[in-house]
Formats: structure tokens, sequence, C-alpha cells
């Protein structure tokens, strides 16, 4: 449970830190530290201007991880998956996170999203 209720009230500060690739982030559904939650991400992907709705699926309080999955957007029309996963691991007053990205490409002409 301390992961949640550390990553429910710092939710905000991972969003914020995102915001050096992610140009906003809003949740519009449920609260923000929960299964189900969905975020609107708006982003820059190779120069232009993207946007991506993903829900919060798995949390692993052991590990201190959640996953996003991709649900609608910009890279829904190259990709037929799309996952992120974030454990945060705790080290005094330092946070760190270390994000894995899950994909499967619609075919084999799409590029690798290796720039996000």
């Amino acid at each position: 449970m301390y992961f949640m209720i550390f990553f429910g009230t710092h939710h905000t500060k991972y969003a914020k830190s995102a915001l050096l690739l992610f140009k906003d982030a809003i949740c519009i559904k449920e609260n923000g530290e929960t299964v189900g939650t969905i975020y609107t991400w708006k982003y820059t992907y190779d120069g232009k201007p993207e946007v991506a709705k993903e829900v919060i699926e798995p949390i692993d309080e052991e590990k201190r991880s959640v996953t996003f999955k991709l649900i609608e957007g910009d890279l829904k029309k190259v990709l037929k998956a799309f996952k992120i996963n974030f454990p945060v691991e705790i080290d005094g007053d330092i946070d760190l996170t270390t994000w894995t990205l899950e994909y499967e490409k619609l075919n084999d002409d799409v590029k690798d999203p290796l720039t996000l």
C-alpha cells in the first residue's frame, strides 16, 4: 500500500517530470492513482505535436511499478499495441525510474519509436 500512497500523492510530480518529453498530462477519468485511471498526454514525436490516451493497468505494490496502456491517439495509427511500465526506486531523497516501452508495430514498414 505504501507505493500507491506514494504514487498517489506524487503522481502529478511524475507527470510534471515527464513534461520534459510530454507537453501536457491530464487525468480525465478516476483519481489519478488507481487501475482504470485514464490520462491524456500531449507530446512531441519526431518534431510533430501528438496526443495519446492511456489507461493505468497493473499496479505492482511490491515492485512499486505502474503500467500505462495506450488506448487512443496518434501512435495507434502505426502501432497495434503500446505499453509503458516504470518502477519507482527510492534512494534516500531521490526517486529513480526506469521506463520500459513495449510495442507491436502495425507492419514492418513502421519504424521503431526510438525517439519517444
